[in-house]
């Protein structure tokens, strides 16, 4: 059952992630967006492991490290919430 779940959430973020994709691209003003997408990445990061696709988790981390570097606050939290 739990297997179901993870695999639902991990197609549901790819079916989200354009959607959440403003939420880590905020400018000045929107950061407080932040923490939500953060509380969506652990659940989806829970996900991945639970299926055993750690090498899939680890190459969109990457990705979204590299693209998401510059902001400071968004990288700080990731990192507080043990996601980087």
């Amino acid at each position: 059952m739990f297997l179901f779940v993870s695999e639902a959430l991990i197609l549901s973020y790819q079916a989200l992630e354009p959607f959440l994709i403003p939420l880590f691209q905020c400018h000045s003003g929107k950061a407080q967006y932040y923490d939500h997408a953060v509380n969506w990445l652990r659940k989806v990061r829970a996900a991945y492991l639970q299926l055993g696709q750690q090498q899939e988790w680890q190459r969109y981390r990457t990705e979204l490290t590299q693209t998401h570097a510059r902001k400071r606050k968004l990288v700080s939290m990731l990192q507080q919430r043990d996601l980087l």
